[in-house]
């Protein structure tokens, strides 16, 4: 190899170590906060004095405690409580695995914390990796950027079930990473007209239920609620409002159970509510769980608070017999989708009965399906037709399409009288007769 191409091949090698550096560190790490940032000094006491109370002004530095320009840091691995009375702050920066509690010394009705700046001057908070802000009092997040490394965690949740209230507006969460949480316990949600934006989210939206109630998202992803103690129709309108929207389907049951005689597979399920619901697509795979295929089709009501029950048959189980397996894609009007569990049934096989066609059920009350037995004995010619008795003689269907013309004799033989039918199925030169019963 010659010094160039080694030259070449160790410059690009140091370029893909530079860009996975780079690609895995943008993923974990938090941009810096701009502006005054005001450090809690080393050593000082972990009880942080309000910044209403000017003796305690050298505990910071730069010296004086942060104001509604400031952004207050802490950075030793120790846990910290603030304790404030309505404190107007730019923003927080926690690292070095420190903790901070963040409350109020008093039973107050007003915020402990204001945190945040102007749509033109916005706050910033930064929960480092292995850093907690623990949000313990009535606290008003307002237009300010919250970014979360994986490992930091906030959590939003009051010592009070009378004051908490915690209010975003003019949010934007950034989580960095599976592992960047916020946890809400006891709290009220308010989201202001001014929004709320959150990416890194690893979940979906709640789910409304037939009583009106939610259920959260499931399996927990990395902003959670406690349903002990959280207003979970207040997180879930959190989660609405940052695009996660609530699900508009709840299924009450999904099943199956199959008809032997008829050779048919019956779907039923049943939602508790709709909201926003186009339809439903069932596919199907058979033998394994990798070979999905769409096999129909139904409507969905739309919109409704009460339950709806839905059936289907698949009359086309393939004569080789095996495991049918079942699935629900639900599609909302904006093409949004999310799928049901898969449930199966277990099919035998049709025996050779040397004929190239089988014709079932039968006998039958109307419908009819024509499937092909001999797969060497049908190379595809156009298939003809015929269905006659003492008081019918059809003239012939012809098509390569085995599913249409089975539609056809089932809308011949559902407005026919109940007997004996003779159908006549001829491809090539090849013919073959079959005797119906119609009940």
């Amino acid at each position: 190899m010659s010094a160039f191409i080694q030259k070449n091949v160790f410059h690009t090698f140091l370029f893909l170590c530079a860009f996975l550096y780079f690609s895995h560190n943008s993923i974990a790490s938090c941009p810096n906060c701009t502006g005054n940032i005001k450090t809690y000094r080393p050593g000082a006491t972990n009880n942080v004095n309000s910044g209403n109370n000017n003796t305690n002004n050298s505990t910071w530095d730069p010296n004086g405690a942060p104001g509604s320009s400031d952004i207050a840091r802490f950075n030793e691995d120790r846990s910290f409580t603030w304790l404030a009375n309505n404190e107007d702050i730019r923003g927080i920066i926690l690292e070095g695995n420190s903790k901070l509690i963040l409350d109020r010394p008093n039973e107050g009705n007003n915020p402990s914390f204001v945190i945040g700046g102007t749509a033109q001057n916005r706050g910033c908070i930064i929960i480092k990796s292995g850093s907690i802000l623990t949000l313990r009092y009535i606290s008003n997040l307002v237009y300010v950027n919250i970014c979360i490394e994986d490992g930091g965690k906030l959590v939003v949740d009051s010592r009070s079930e009378d004051r908490n209230d915690y209010l975003f507006n003019g949010v934007d969460i950034s989580l960095n990473g599976p592992n960047a949480q916020v946890e809400f316990g006891e709290a009220d949600i308010i989201v202001g007209d001014q929004g709320l934006g959150i990416s890194g989210y690893t979940g979906q939206g709640c789910t409304l239920n037939a009583d009106g109630s939610y259920s959260l998202p499931s399996p927990p992803p990395n902003i959670t609620a406690d349903p002990a103690k959280t207003n979970i129709q207040d997180f879930c309108e959190f989660l609405d409002a940052a695009g996660f929207s609530i699900l508009p389907v709840k299924y009450l049951y999904f099943n199956s159970s199959i008809d032997r005689h008829e050779r048919s597979i019956k779907l039923k399920w049943a939602t508790a509510k709709e909201l926003n619901n186009s339809h439903f697509e069932i596919e199907r795979s058979i033998n394994n769980v990798n070979n999905w295929n769409k096999i129909t089709e139904l409507d969905g009501v739309g919109w409704s608070d009460m339950p709806v029950e839905y059936s289907f048959s698949d009359n086309d189980l393939p004569l080789s017999g095996g495991i049918a397996y079942y699935r629900i894609k639900q599609v909302d009007f904006d093409g949004s989708f999310s799928y049901t569990e898969t449930i199966s049934e277990r099919f035998s096989k049709i025996e050779s009965s040397g004929k190239t066609w089988r014709v079932f059920p039968n006998p039958t009350l109307g419908n009819i399906n024509i499937g092909l037995l001999d797969l060497e004995k049908y190379k595809g010619e156009d298939i003809r037709v015929k269905l006659f008795n003492s008081g019918i003689n059809t003239s012939a269907e012809v098509s390569k399409n085995i599913g249409s013309i089975s539609s056809e004799l089932s809308e011949i033989l559902q407005t026919s009288k109940p007997g004996v039918y003779v159908l006549e199925i001829a491809w090539g030169e090849q013919v073959e007769h079959f005797r119906i019963l119609k009940n």
